[in-house]
């Protein structure tokens, strides 16, 4: 668990809200059972928080086709959630954001939040390929008033 430049102690005096940012890949879920556990021990509600990146103006002017993404990738992450549900016996919350850039709109979601950690894996990008690709967790953990759990894929998983 860190706390970037930003941590507020004031906003986040207890853990209340462990927020799992996923992103349909393998390394993002991958972290779900910890999390779920981690949860678990600090007596917290699990939220799951995907970003559907924003459709240009031109393709949702089509019509039919304006809300057609937003269902898909709200599916995501309720069948996340509905496989914790019935693996774990944990209930979970979700909520789909939206924006360009993942860490702007978890930033934005975050900014309003208190009590609340977020965990979130890292692709373990180093060097030239984490400056040419970015890296979401770094942006977080920078900007995030919240502690920022970064873990790393669990293997095999």
């Amino acid at each position: 668990m860190l706390g970037g430049p930003r941590f507020d102690p004031d906003r986040h005096q207890r853990i209340d809200t462990l927020m799992v940012c996923v992103d349909g890949s393998r390394p993002a879920e991958s972290v779900l059972e910890p999390a779920v556990n981690l949860a678990r021990r600090l007596d917290a509600r699990l939220q799951l928080l995907h970003v559907v990146e924003v459709e240009s103006d031109v393709a949702s002017a089509l019509p039919g086709h304006a809300g057609h993404g937003d269902i898909m990738e709200s599916g995501y992450v309720q069948s996340l959630a509905r496989r914790i549900r019935e693996a774990d016996g944990f209930e979970v919350d979700w909520e789909v954001l939206h924006g360009d850039d993942p860490a702007v709109a978890i930033h934005r979601y975050l900014s309003s939040c208190t009590n609340v950690m977020v965990v979130m894996t890292t692709h373990g990008r180093s060097g030239l390929s984490q400056v040419a690709a970015g890296s979401v967790s770094r942006d977080i953990l920078h900007k995030a008033h919240c502690p920022v759990g970064v873990m790393r894929p669990v293997k095999g998983k």
